[in-house]
Parts: structure tokens; C-alpha cells; sequence
């Protein structure tokens, strides 16, 4: 992931109040903030570019809208942090098991968002990384490459499992 999409935000916010003041906010913290009312609008905007990271608002949960698990669906590798001025545990529990990076109960002190955005662009791009590095290593062929780039394939043994040919 490069330092660009990195510091890409998405913030996926009911509230249009709140919304222009995260985005301010996290602006003055060095991201590119791009912002939607809607969980749609989000899963729009998250398939025109990359975020490091979707601030989710789990209002539009409860809404219909598409929630953590259709984001992670289409967008693996992104973070997702789940903000609720209503949570239950049951609703925490649900969010943190369909994936999402992590939970912020609203009202939230804003350097919260400080503290856990570097982590979540961190796990994002790890994320891409290991996504990258797997595709390359298999190089579409459905074995493992340990050869360098040059010879046959080697057979690699371990826990009773072969690969290669």
C-alpha cells in the first residue's frame, strides 16, 4: 500500500454534523478524508479507491445498510473501526467478530481516532502486503515458487503435507 492510500480515510457517518467535524479533524491530522451518509455510499467510494482505513458509523447497521461483513467482503484488506453512540455488547461482540479492527463507543474523545488510525492503516497494509506476497508466490500456477525466480519448483515437506510436484 503506498503512503497515499495509507493516509486515506473513509468516513462512513449518519450524522452530517459530525461527520464534517471527524473529517476536519482528521484532516488537521494529515489524512485525505473522503466521506459518505450511507453504508452504499460507502461500499461506492470504497470501490473507486483504496483507504488505509473506514471509520463506520454502526447506525447504518441498524439501518439495512451494508455493514462490516459486506465492507470486508468486497474489501478485505481494509480496517474497519466501528462507532456507536448505542452499543450493546451483543451489537460490540457481533462487530468485532464480522472483523472490524476495532470498536469506539460515541461520545469518543477525538485523539482516540489518533491513537487507533495508525494502528488500523498499519493492520490495512499489512493486510495488502501478505495479499501480495501470496499472489506472487503462487504466480497463478496453484504451487508454491521457492525456486528463485529460475529452476523447477522445489518439493517442500512439512507436517505430512507435500507441495510442489
Amino acid at each position: 500500500m503506498s503512503r497515499a492510500t495509507e493516509d486515506r480515510i473513509l468516513v462512513i457517518e449518519a450524522q452530517a454534523e459530525t461527520r464534517r467535524h471527524m473529517c476536519e479533524y482528521l484532516a488537521q491530522l494529515g489524512y485525505q478524508v473522503d466521506q459518505a451518509g450511507s453504508g452504499a455510499e460507502g461500499l461506492t467510494l470504497l470501490g473507486t479507491e483504496e483507504y488505509g482505513a473506514v471509520l463506520y458509523d454502526a447506525a447504518a447497521d441498524e439501518a439495512g445498510e451494508p455493514g462490516v461483513p459486506e465492507i470486508l467482503a468486497e474489501h478485505p484488506d481494509v480496517s474497519v473501526v466501528v462507532m456507536s453512540a448505542s452499543p450493546s455488547v451483543k451489537g460490540v461482540i457481533a462487530s468485532l467478530r464480522g472483523g472490524a479492527f476495532d470498536y469506539i463507543i460515541k461520545p469518543y474523545e477525538i485523539q482516540d481516532l489518533a491513537q487507533i488510525l495508525p494502528r488500523a492503516t498499519g493492520r490495512s497494509r499489512e493486510n495488502r502486503s501478505r495479499r501480495e506476497l501470496y499472489a506472487e508466490s503462487f504466480s497463478g500456477t496453484g504451487k508454491l515458487d521457492v525456486s528463485g525466480g529460475g529452476g523447477q519448483p522445489e518439493t517442500i515437506v512439512g507436517r505430512g503435507v507435500t507441495v510442489g510436484d
